[in-house]
């Protein structure tokens, strides 16, 4: 069970979080965060599962760096892209 779902059955998101202890700016900001993270959790549930990925630190750290060189010229678009299926892999199957 992935804890976006122990919030949904807690109900955590739909009760709020009091946050008297700030500012009423601060207060609003937080709430509507909290309300938006909700709306995001429903409506793209494998980005809430992949935050706890055990093997996502892979993803996280070998799509920027090829990313990046794409972007400055480096390597091509297509040749990233490979390299970015071949490293991940590599890393998942460790």
């Amino acid at each position: 069970m992935t804890s976006c779902r122990k919030l949904e059955e807690l109900d955590l998101q739909k009760a709020g979080i009091d946050y008297a202890s700030v500012s009423p700016r601060v207060s609003a900001g937080l709430s509507t965060f909290a309300a938006n993270a909700g709306k995001a959790a429903e409506s793209t549930p494998q980005a809430y599962w992949f935050q706890g990925y055990n093997k996502n630190f892979a993803i996280y750290g070998i799509v920027p760096d090829y990313i990046t060189k794409a972007i400055t010229g480096e390597m091509s678009l297509d040749d990233a892209l490979a390299a970015i299926d071949a490293d991940v892999a590599a890393k998942i199957a460790e």
